[in-house]
């Protein structure tokens, strides 16, 4: 059975999982407009200075300097504003106040004394520039090219005369630094670490707390992320990935008034025509078809190395940024030394409302053969950690209508749909996973946490809501990276939706950190097929519960994995529930060599069907290759759950017992019967990876 989910599709999620965030940043794009929910509620306007560097260029890319305040028009949102700040910074020569054409300054709307720009007197002589370099989790040729980049800059002196951050992967984090010794240091210590691409470290956290260091420092401020665009085959089975992704830091460089440069390792990344070694171009027929087949690859890799190139130029614009092609770095600080001289413009926007959202910046000239690169919006500050949970509540929800991203948990989801014969609705399961690092200090054993979330239809009609707030203490060793401490939750979300066309969208906060993450879903439910016997989707898993209370909206002293939050058009019984256990899907499938993997299926035989008299079930495990690793026959699985249609089915391979290498594997579930000619088969595939195993 072939279940058209687009989360459950790889190649659309990895190119999806990052333009959906570019998405996001303008509703206009969604394909769901926010509608319904949640309360009114009233937030105090406050007055706000918003600082924007602006870096002008003439025809041949020039840096024009002789520029007036007049010369210029901002626009918030649409919405012109009066410059009441305005100065030119020059690289290495200090400041110049340039003023106003009027010698006059417009204040704050309240009426207070105005405070002038300082005379040049004052301004320091040099012109401070700092750098964050990031190198987070990327593929194995990725790592060493970034690295060697670096090096090879060092080398040259491209760092000379600048103060310099490094955050790895790793958890390696070198502070601000204008010393070659120490970066010669660190360069040199991460080229000898053999860092896994399937291992996510800290590197967000850290990231994020470099960047709000950088909020008060005085200058141009720049961050160098490497990014190569897609996961590493072996460490991702079919979900969204933003593993590398430079529009995590994009909200914090925002508001730090910090331009992204990212860099694709890669370089110039060859398309193979033919395709490589895991393309199929077995299917037969003559020379058109083979043409034909080499085309249709061709033109798949160069659109996906289209969209990862659009998608680093789309975030390098959106803070002020320029995304240089390959990776030779030369040309990377070349551009960054050339926008090091920019003019400030500031005003004063006195209904400025402290909700998070997103407002849309413009800069323009009144000469037309000028050149302005600037960033194109920031989010207004939002109290988060004050507010009261009602309030963290209600804000959670406009963030997840307007599509605002929120990017310091991550999240990732899995769906598996179950059939309802014979009623048309299909109950979805949504299998969602957080993740995130906070500081040591800011951790404990305790969990505390709260979920919204929305079920849109296609017209944007909001169906149905969920809130859930969860307390609880983990029952794991915590796991801590240079100074951080890994967090983990998992929540189960049932749906039982008409077909038609969907989009799930939540967000989650940890209270205790005060931080917050956003996940969009769109999915397609399909009509059912007429004809039986049919099985639902094939879920992979390596853990049981015992089974929790079902969990409503409010507060719980629960672990949200053993939960389950039913929203939707009505409320379904949990599918995943075999007598008084409950299997916990994982989202990622990724488990260690001596994992005990449960697969499971329901089963929906025909009606006078006495299943499984007749019937042989077998468990067939296959290597990459689509070799047969074992094949067991599947014992009597006839438990039935009260009120869940299908009769689950379930298997455990005990992974020790079989010859596995890190890598990707399959499992399925075959149903045969002596008069049907051709078996139904379920399978999904899944990755052995021997150093962690991630939910």
């Amino acid at each position: 059975m072939s279940w058209k989910f687009t989360s459950a599709r790889c190649l659309a999620a990895t190119q999806t999982g990052f333009l959906l965030l570019w998405a996001l940043l303008f509703p206009s794009l969604s394909l769901f407009a926010a509608q319904e929910l949640p309360p009114s509620a009233t937030l105090k306007k406050s007055v706000n200075l918003i600082q924007v560097p602006v870096v002008v260029r003439d025809s041949r890319g020039h840096t024009v300097t002789n520029l007036k305040s007049n010369d210029f028009a901002v626009y918030d949102n649409g919405q012109l504003q009066p410059i009441t700040q305005f100065r030119y910074l020059a690289q290495g020569s200090g400041s110049r106040d340039l003023g106003n054409p009027a010698q006059t300054e417009v204040g704050p709307p309240n009426g207070s004394e105005i405070q002038h720009s300082a005379s040049p007197a004052a301004l320091p002589e040099l012109l401070e520039t700092h750098l964050l370099i990031v190198i987070p989790q990327l593929q194995w040729t990725s790592r060493s090219y970034a690295l060697r980049a670096l090096a090879k800059a060092l080398q040259h002196h491209l760092f000379d005369n600048e103060s310099v951050s490094i955050v790895d992967n790793s958890s390696l984090i070198l502070p601000f630094t204008r010393d070659a010794g120490s970066l010669q240091q660190a360069i040199t210590e991460l080229q000898k670490l053999n860092m896994s691409p399937c291992h996510a470290g800290p590197w967000i956290a850290a990231a994020e707390e470099r960047l709000l260091q950088m909020r008060s420092m005085p200058g141009r401020k720049f961050l160098l992320i490497f990014s190569d665009g897609v996961p590493d085959p072996q460490c991702v089975s079919g979900i969204s990935y933003v593993g590398n992704s430079p529009w995590r830091l994009m909200a914090s460089a925002l508001d730090s008034n910090v331009a992204i440069y990212p860099v694709d390792p890669r370089g110039v990344v060859p398309v193979i025509p033919g395709g490589d070694a895991s393309t199929d171009l077995s299917s037969g027929g003559g020379l058109r078809e083979l043409t034909s087949a080499i085309n249709e690859n061709l033109s798949q890799e160069l659109t996906l190395l289209g969209m990862q190139r659009s998608n680093l130029l789309q975030v390098a614009a959106q803070t002020g940024g320029r995304a240089p092609a390959g990776n030779d770095l030369e040309h990377a600080f070349r551009d960054m030394r050339e926008d090091s001289s920019y003019y400030e413009l500031a005003y004063y926007l006195p209904d400025l409302q402290a909700d998070g959202a997103y407002h849309h910046l413009r800069v323009t000239l009144r000469r037309s053969d000028l050149q302005v690169l600037a960033k194109a919006g920031y989010f207004a500050p939002i109290p988060f950690a004050g507010m009261s949970r009602g309030a963290k509540r209600d804000w959670l929800y406009r963030a997840v209508l307007a599509n605002q991203p929120l990017g310091e948990i991550e999240l990732s989801s899995r769906s598996s749909a179950f059939l309802n014969p014979p009623s048309p609705d299909i109950t979805i399961h949504f299998a969602v996973h957080a993740s995130w690092w906070v500081p040591q200090e800011h951790a404990g054993d305790r969990r505390w946490t709260m979920l919204v979330g929305v079920v849109q239809d296609e017209h944007g009609t909001v169906i149905d809501h969920l809130d859930t707030t969860n307390f609880w203490h983990a029952d794991d060793q915590p796991e801590e990276e240079s100074g951080y401490i890994r967090q983990d939750a998992t929540y189960n979300v049932l749906l039982r939706l008409k077909p038609g066309r969907y989009a799930l969208k939540l967000a989650i906060a940890d209270l205790y950190a005060a931080i917050a993450g956003s996940h969009v879903t769109f999915f397609q439910v399909p009509e059912q097929a007429l004809h039986l016997p049919q099985a639902s989707s094939l879920v992979l898993s390596d853990k049981w519960l015992q089974v929790q209370s079902t969990g409503e909206s409010g507060e719980t002293a629960e672990n949200p994995a053993g939960m389950v939050n039913s929203i939707g058009i009505d409320r379904s019984p949990d599918p995943l529930r075999v007598a008084d256990r409950r299997l916990r899907p994982s989202v990622n499938r990724i488990f260690a060599g001596d994992a005990q993997l449960s697969i499971f299926v329901r089963f929906y035989p025909e009606q006078n069907d006495h299943f499984p008299q007749g019937w042989r079930i077998s468990a067939i495990l296959r290597d990459s290759a689509g070799k047969v690793l074992a094949n067991n026959s599947v014992a009597d699985s006839s438990i039935s759950t009260p009120g869940v249609p299908g009769i689950p089915v379930f298997y455990s391979f005990d992974l020790s017992q079989f010859p596995m290498r890190d890598g990707r594997y399959s499992a399925e579930l075959e149903f045969a019967r002596p008069d049907r000619k051709q078996p139904l088969q379920v399978r999904a595939s899944f990755i052995v990876h021997t150093v962690e195993n991630p939910h």
